[in-house]
């Protein structure tokens, strides 16, 4: 059926906790590549943000907020015609009237168009309900995600930052469900992570003793142990995540 856009109306603080559980087996999240994992975490992101830049989009632009958005997301060299997507060619009188399908919205809205969107119109559309800071992670999480799309490599720095920034942004819109699969998805990363440090006894001892990658206050194997040990604590955490305005990260 056809899909009608209402105002934005955002939760109000205290409006209740989602708790999101992500995958049976953390395996999942464990023994993905870093491209996996970022190609997860931006398929999440789109879940969880499209109806927010529906809304947004609507709220700004009316019943051309599907045109617009399909003008503002079209890169300029491929218009008006090349990149257009089948079902606009097809379907051009929905796209003029605003009112299109689930589906076609899907198609509209893929993870680059919703993040060409964010920050070429973050003043005009987006800032009303989002924070300055939101546009930073959107201009971030836009660049890892060009790298991913164009197969470059993908370092571990990156993919903890895609799924944080994805997260973080999940949370500035209330879309509780994601965010919850997102936080869980980054503390199992966080301990694959730490597992990798651990287990190689020269990176461990590099960075215990380079005092630019340690905290001050730990000067022996035994004190960077017990730091490894409380992070990996971070698995029993992982089972299930609560989200809610009051709580919004845990780290």
């Amino acid at each position: 059926g056809i899909i009608h856009v209402r105002p934005v109306h955002m939760a109000s603080p205290g409006h209740g906790a989602y708790v999101g559980r992500i995958f049976s087996h953390s395996n999942d999240w464990k023994l993905s590549s870093n491209d996996e994992l970022v190609g997860r975490a931006l398929k999440l992101f789109n879940d969880g943000i499209r109806s927010f830049v529906v809304q947004c989009m609507h709220e700004t632009y009316g019943n051309q907020w599907a045109s617009t958005a399909h003008r503002e997301s079209t890169p300029p060299s491929t218009r008006p015609s090349s990149h257009q997507p089948a079902f606009v060619m097809a379907n051009d009188d929905h796209l003029s009237s605003g009112q299109l399908t689930e589906e076609q919205i899907k198609n509209l809205l893929d993870t680059r168009a919703i993040l060409v969107l964010m920050t070429r119109l973050f003043n005009s559309v987006f800032q009303r309900h989002l924070q300055p800071s939101d546009r930073n992670i959107c201009y971030e999480l836009k660049y890892i995600r060009n790298e991913w799309a164009h197969q470059k490599h993908i370092s571990d720095e990156d993919t903890y930052r895609a799924l944080d920034n994805a997260e973080r942004l999940l949370v500035s819109v209330r879309a509780w469900q994601q965010a919850g699969e997102l936080k869980r998805g980054r503390l199992i990363y966080m301990c694959v992570l730490a597992e990798r440090i651990y287990a190689n006894e020269p990176l461990k001892q590099s960075l215990l003793n380079d005092t630019r990658f340690i905290d001050p206050s730990v000067h022996s194997d035994a004190a960077a142990d017990a730091r490894l040990h409380d992070l990996g604590r971070g698995w029993e955490a992982a089972g299930t995540m609560k989200y809610s305005e009051d709580d919004a990260r845990m780290e």
